[in-house]
């Protein structure tokens, strides 16, 4: 009677064991090793914008993962692609940026020199629209490049609609380090003082910024 017991208890023991490999190969070893990351389906090109339909989850090993891989749809949906990318690749941010900042055909990044500006708000971004408003250089004095933000004293003086838009790329400081917000909750708290404007523009924008300079205007810079 021990014996046919003890057989018993030994098949359970082997079909136990057999059990638990299985499942550990076909289920335990994804649940506990893999997590899930985004990838896309296919080939993008930069400026693509990205839809639900180019990316999916799939199961990585966590040691493959890399650091900073996005896992959560809303962090890229909508995103444009700064770069090409394969299919397959993990994503990271670095390879996305707001659908205005991704360069088109025909745009080019243009540094917007202190002398036509007379005068712009310190709490400037990267991403924000700018608009160009035209004042005569002979009032008062050109902004010296240190962020001088004297743009309410000179709000009387805007009389006409804005000659242009466009969007701001980079605002740098003295050390040509970008400005950014320290703080969520309060944008005027910047890392510095803005000393340079870089801004995405095509030939034509460039064009009548230029000619307004040239007919002795120089610009106040608001934004929304």
């Amino acid at each position: 009677m021990k014996n046919i017991v003890k057989g018993i208890v030994g098949l359970l023991l082997i079909a136990i064991s057999v059990g638990l490999i299985f499942y550990w190969e076909i289920y335990g070893r994804e649940s506990i090793l893999y997590d899930d990351v985004l990838v896309l389906t296919q080939d993008v090109k930069k400026s693509d914008v990205i839809t639900e339909d180019m990316v999916a989850y799939d199961k990585r090993e966590g040691h493959t993962i890399i650091d900073g891989a996005i896992v959560n749809l809303s962090d890229i949906i909508g995103k444009a692609a700064n770069c090409y990318i394969p299919e397959g690749a993990q994503l990271v941010q670095e390879y996305f940026e707001d659908t205005a900042l991704v360069l088109k055909e025909g745009q080019y990044i243009f540094r917007l020199p202190n002398e036509w500006l007379r005068a712009y708000p310190n709490s400037l971004r990267r991403g924000d629209t700018i608009y160009f408003h035209e004042i005569s250089k002979d009032i008062m004095t050109p902004v010296s490049g240190d962020g001088i933000d004297h743009v309410e004293q000179y709000r009387p003086l805007i009389k006409d609609e804005a000659i242009a838009s466009v969007t701001v790329a980079y605002t740098k400081d003295s050390a040509n380090r970008e400005v950014i917000t320290l703080s969520e909750e309060e944008r005027f708290n910047g890392s510095s003082k803005i000393n340079e404007i870089e801004v995405i523009v095509d030939v034509e924008t460039v064009n009548t910024l230029r000619k307004s300079v040239e007919e002795g205007k120089v610009f106040i810079l608001l934004y929304q």
